[in-house]
């Protein structure tokens, strides 16, 4: 499933090029000015914004998400994807059509965001990153679009009772690989630990699950207890009736989501910042986009509905796997 996506969006974002590019005036021409500039979007390149705007190409990696980035019927929709289609807007205001910037959304696995982005695979960070330590090692981070970011505990069918953190002790909690809920989960487990109570079993989903499709997972039994950011599982809970979301069981507070940008590009992080402070949450276009996807379960309903079946069934032979590995 995850493959096929894949394949899809690598296809659209070649069409995205095709048609952004100038139109020669002989087909052959067209191919290879198309096939060029596919060879820019995955060639490693570390520039600062000028040198962005001369080739007048953004690359943005994303992680797959049914709150942030995802295709419908072969339509690019998501928080982030919306708001930095509007950055790429903006950048874009007064330019000729010939010296357009063309932003280019390229997918990968959430823990390799990172790692791709310092390589020069993007140009920005977008997946719902939560700024950590660890994190601000490796790269220079926006200011947020979302602030004070609250992790919370849910659980679904069948799941232990949960009245305190303490309770986590010695039960298994899946989460997205790569995130920061796992991070915050093994601190409160280390901290629990120290109390002389049993760790915490923090299992990592497979890369290709996102978020949403865990709580999915949840509110269908097969897994018992996971975290979220509160944001995203209160969405969720209006579509997925089964889904307990404890507000008051917050293993990290707080938070700060932000992009990513790598830190010898400091002058594409200030334009970033100053677009941010007229678009973040709690600003007019800032609160319609994020009512848009966290705040409705409307348009959530749709995904869902088309192939919730099939990919029950896929996520349930996964996690029975994963589930008899750990035990």
């Amino acid at each position: 499933m995850l493959f096929n996506m894949i394949q899809r969006i690598r296809f659209f974002l070649f069409l995205v090029v095709l048609f952004a590019s100038a139109i020669p005036a002989e087909t052959q021409e067209t191919s290879a000015a198309s096939a060029a500039a596919l060879d820019r979007i995955e060639a490693a390149f570390t520039g600062d914004l000028p040198q962005i705007i001369e080739r007048r190409q953004l690359r943005v990696l994303v992680s797959y998400s049914l709150s942030n980035y995802f295709l419908d019927l072969g339509t690019e929709h998501g928080f982030e994807y919306e708001l930095l289609s509007k950055y790429d807007e903006d950048l874009n205001q007064g330019r000729p059509l010939s010296k357009k910037i063309v932003i280019v959304f390229i997918p990968v696995p959430l823990e390799k965001l990172l790692g791709e982005l310092r390589a020069g695979r993007g140009d920005i960070a977008a997946g719902g990153l939560t700024v950590t330590k660890q994190r601000q090692e490796l790269v220079a981070f926006t200011r947020p679009y979302i602030p004070d970011v609250r992790e919370i505990v849910v659980s679904g069918p069948g799941a232990p009772p949960i009245k305190t953190l303490d309770d986590l002790s010695g039960h298994k909690v899946w989460v997205r690989a790569g995130s920061s809920y796992a991070d915050h989960l093994r601190s409160l487990s280390t901290r629990l630990t120290t109390s002389g109570a049993s760790p915490i079993e923090v299992i990592e989903a497979p890369n290709s699950l996102t978020t949403e499709d865990i709580l999915e997972m949840v509110n269908s039994g097969i897994v018992k207890l996971s975290v979220a950011d509160q944001h995203i599982a209160n969405a969720w809970a209006g579509v997925l009736t089964d889904l307990q979301v404890h507000e008051n069981l917050v293993v990290h507070s707080g938070g700060s989501i932000a992009w990513a940008v790598r830190k010898e590009n400091p002058e594409l992080r200030a334009s970033l910042d100053t677009f941010i402070g007229t678009t973040k949450k709690g600003t007019l276009l800032g609160n319609i986009l994020f009512n848009r996807y966290f705040k409705g379960s409307k348009w959530i309903a749709n995904p869902i509905i088309k192939d919730h079946q099939e990919r029950l069934e896929q996520l349930r032979e996964v996690f029975q796997k994963y589930g008899k590995m750990y035990g």
